[in-house]
């Protein structure tokens, strides 16, 4: 008998977690599984990108605490047999207690966000989360350590679970015309908030620019906090950099947008595991990224890109100073981040393994 799977996740706008969650409940083998998602609070704009065999719940949770939103997911799981729900990021604080509801159900929970890592006071209140949780996934070998350290989550229940991208069947891939000409488009893919560190990367672009005036840098992504996206174009402008520098907002054309583009750029002061990066070399960039979370080993420690420090826009200036002015350079990188991930970030290799540590947990007592 197939094995029912429900992904939850907190909305389906874009975003590294929802992503993730979407492409594990499409990749999911069907001669072994049944897989559902749920989005606990929003919808979104990946939810046109799940496969039309995943079934869809959409709770509309209005608080942290909505019981008739939880007995829903209850009477979900009940009906439809679910024996594995896989948490994603947040989503983990409405799992636990419907696994209260649910103990038949094992209960596994994905961390995404690098930043936990960070954060002093987090500890105590995911130790109490997973309490009753079968399993951990973790996207970085750094957050795997942390949930057996800072969580004392038995080691062995422990996986590291690095991400992967789908081809994506609806987007149509298609000429777009962006501004600036080829060979001097930098692309910066990534919501508008603090742990993305936009204002560094404006910082670095003035320099860039005034090295190289035909440069131009897209952003894509949508506002992921107003307050800080203010800042951020407040700073475009003291920079004077608002013919040099444009925001095409949330995109459902993201790969035909990196086709056009020359050098992807990621100037996060935080990360999990950036899907964005495997976008860049999927598409052939050349990339510049900081050494936060799991972007040294996606860029093989810089064989495969450019690493620079955080908060550091000379650093970081320099790196895409020197890709603009050397075309080889870049076409090298890109070959090379394209062969990377196409040996190790695989979703064939890594669907299996999830498939495999599956069938494990299952199998816990």
């Amino acid at each position: 008998m197939k094995t029912g799977v429900l992904h939850l996740v907190d909305s389906l706008e874009i975003g590294g977690a929802e992503r993730m969650a979407v492409n594990l409940a499409n990749g999911l083998s069907r001669a072994q599984f049944l897989p559902h998602l749920c989005a606990t609070r929003l919808g979104g704009p990946l939810q046109n990108e799940l496969a039309p065999d995943v079934q869809y719940l959409s709770l509309n949770r209005r608080a942290r605490l909505d019981l008739p939103a939880l007995w829903r997911l209850k009477n979900y799981i009940r009906q439809n047999r679910i024996r594995l729900i896989h948490a994603h990021g947040t989503a983990l604080f409405i799992a636990s207690l419907t696994k209260h509801l649910c103990p038949e159900s094992r209960l596994i929970w994905h961390i995404h966000a690098g930043a936990l890592i960070h954060q002093r006071r987090v500890p105590m209140v995911y130790r109490f989360l997973t309490h009753n949780t079968d399993a951990i996934f973790a996207v970085t070998r750094a957050l795997s350590d942390w949930a057996k350290i800072k969580l004392r989550f038995p080691a062995n229940r422990v996986w590291y679970a690095p991400n992967f991208i789908l081809a994506n069947p609806h987007e149509a891939t298609k000429t777009v015309e962006l501004p600036g000409i080829a060979g001097f488009r930098l692309v910066c893919v990534a919501n508008i908030r603090p742990p993305k560190d936009h204002i560094t990367l404006l910082r670095a672009f003035k320099c860039v620019v005034e090295a190289e005036p035909r440069a131009r840098l897209i952003l894509v992504g949508g506002e992921g906090e107003s307050a800080y996206a203010r800042k951020v174009w407040a700073e475009r402008e003291a920079l004077q950099l608002d013919g040099q520098v444009f925001w095409l907002g949330k995109c459902d054309n993201v790969l035909s947008i990196l086709s056009a583009c020359d050098i992807g750029v990621l100037s996060s002061r935080s990360e999990g595991f950036p899907l964005t990066l495997l976008e860049y070399g999927s598409a052939g960039l050349a990339v510049v990224a900081t050494q936060v979370g799991e972007c040294p080993e996606i860029l093989d420690h810089g064989n495969a890109g450019v690493l620079t420090p955080p908060h550091d826009p000379s650093a970081l200036a320099q790196a895409l100073i020197i890709l603009l002015t050397n075309p080889d350079r870049r076409a090298a990188l890109g070959h090379a981040l394209q062969m990377r991930i196409t040996h190790h970030y695989s979703p064939e290799a890594i669907l299996k393994a999830v498939e495999e540590t599956y069938a494990h947990i299952l199998c816990l007592r």
